[in-house]
């Protein structure tokens, strides 16, 4: 399976749909770290509603990541939305999302946009180290559990994400009882 190849296939099957909007890859694929059985994550950012759909871009997979088949033997997982639909600021509860968007693969970005949202992302990460840390330890051990399965995982995919959502309203408990006793 040859990931690149498939990442060129779906890249001018999106560029043909509208040739300004912003690609990018995230996951082993844009690291440069394909196993063969790795997925392609791909998302896309459009300024204006795509003016059709296509197999890979649909209304499903609109605003989150889904899969959307597979091409040449590799699982397609995209997703997109619109640019104006972006954030334009990242508190804890939305920057714990963001994440696996830190560190992508900008295969197209004629308007800067990804650009741009990723400067957001990594200055949330920055005020809110925690966020990276348990995502890196995370993925420190989906990976481990992928080469070796009888590996356990601490949280699944849901489990991770109520983590998280647990350590973002204690930081804000903390925060608010810290600026209680300032008063």
């Amino acid at each position: 399976m040859d990931h690149e190849l498939v990442l060129t296939k779906l890249i001018d099957e999106i560029l043909g749909m509208d040739p300004t909007c912003s690609i990018f890859a995230i996951g082993s694929v844009a690291a440069g770290d394909p196993r063969e059985d790795s997925d392609l994550d791909l998302f896309v950012y459009f300024a204006a509603e795509p003016p059709h759909f296509t197999t890979h871009i649909t209304a499903e997979n609109r605003g989150r990541m889904r899969i959307m088949g597979y091409l040449d033997g590799i699982k397609i997982d995209i997703g997109w939305r619109l640019e104006s639909t972006l954030p334009t600021e990242f508190p804890p509860e939305r920057a714990v999302n963001w994440y696996p968007l830190a560190n992508p693969r900008i295969l197209h970005d004629p308007r800067g946009t990804v650009k741009r949202v990723l400067a957001l992302v990594h200055e949330a990460l920055d005020r809110y180290p925690w966020i990276a840390q348990a995502w890196e330890k995370q993925l420190a051990e989906v990976k481990r559990h992928k080469l070796d399965p009888s590996c356990d995982l601490q949280f699944d995919e849901p489990g991770f994400y109520r983590h998280m959502a647990e350590r973002v309203a204690q930081r804000r408990r903390e925060a608010g009882a810290d600026t209680a006793r300032r008063t």
